[in-house]
């Protein structure tokens, strides 16, 4: 994961975390940079909003109820199985 700064933000704006994209999938949580293709640019809003969702899941709700939800409160559609195979990448990252 890097962090940068893009050439019009001040010093004091917060850095933005990005990844290299390495496929034509954009995970969820990220959007491909304006300046660099190559690049993903994570979305604060939607890192939130799965926080949220992994909570549901810890409170038993299902995948397929918490992954609509997500996808009213995102406006970017996802699959159960699609919110499934996000939280796994997320754990086993340690988050």
């Amino acid at each position: 994961m890097l962090t940068q700064k893009s050439p019009t933000e001040s010093s004091s704006s917060p850095l933005r975390i990005t990844r290299r994209r390495v496929s034509r999938i954009i995970p969820f949580g990220y959007e491909v940079s304006e300046e660099n293709d190559k690049l993903l640019i994570e979305i604060p809003e939607h890192m939130e909003l799965l926080k949220k969702a992994k909570k549901f899941i810890e409170d038993h709700c299902s995948y397929k109820e918490t992954a609509e939800w997500l996808s009213h409160h995102s406006g970017r559609t996802i699959t159960g199985m699609g919110l499934r195979e996000v939280l796994k990448r997320f754990i086993n990252k340690g988050w």
